[in-house]
């Protein structure tokens, strides 16, 4: 009996020990939480690091203004306007005035024409040559780290609801 008892009277102690070590401390350290920054909340991830270079454009209603929500250049550029082809970027419809490196919000883009509901479209930012004229021959799209051309498929949608400003 005695046996029964130091055995059950260990796995009671036991016990306590274990259930002990899960229940959560009562002083917490606190954590700090970094301030955002465009390199760290651009693109649709919100907290990843992107790179010097990033785009980010929301589905919007057809006409012949769109707008970019936020670009991150490494060196001066374009935002570029691309029609879809299967998927991929197709023809150039219209691209934003020069743009500094660095971080830019709510670039505005006014196309020839209007661009119609159902549409498809790629916003891709291009490195400007040195002459501040747009020239899509001379005027490269700019790529990730990998070598990938960097765009952002978004759609023309009469039922869009507008994003609202970008700011940093």
């Amino acid at each position: 009996m005695r046996q029964r008892s130091s055995v059950a009277l260990a796995a009671v102690a036991a016990m306590a020990v274990i259930l002990a070590g899960c229940t959560p401390s009562q002083t917490q350290t606190p954590v700090e939480t970094p301030t955002p920054t465009p390199e760290t909340t651009a693109g649709a991830s919100a907290g990843a690091k992107v790179g010097p270079n990033a785009i980010y454009a929301a589905d919007q209603k057809p006409g012949t203004q769109l707008t970019v929500g936020m670009v991150s250049l490494a060196a001066a550029g374009y935002v570029v306007i691309h029609a879809d082809n299967e998927g991929k970027p197709g023809p150039i419809l219209g691209q934003s005035a020069l743009l500094p490196a660095g971080a830019s919000s709510n670039v505005v883009i006014t196309l020839p024409q209007a661009v119609a509901d159902g549409a498809q479209l790629h916003a891709m930012p291009h490195r400007d040559d040195g002459d501040s004229v747009f020239n899509a021959a001379k005027d490269a799209p700019v790529k990730d780290t990998l070598g990938n051309v960097i765009s952002m498929m978004f759609a023309i949608d009469a039922q869009a609801v507008a994003a609202p400003p970008v700011q940093f």
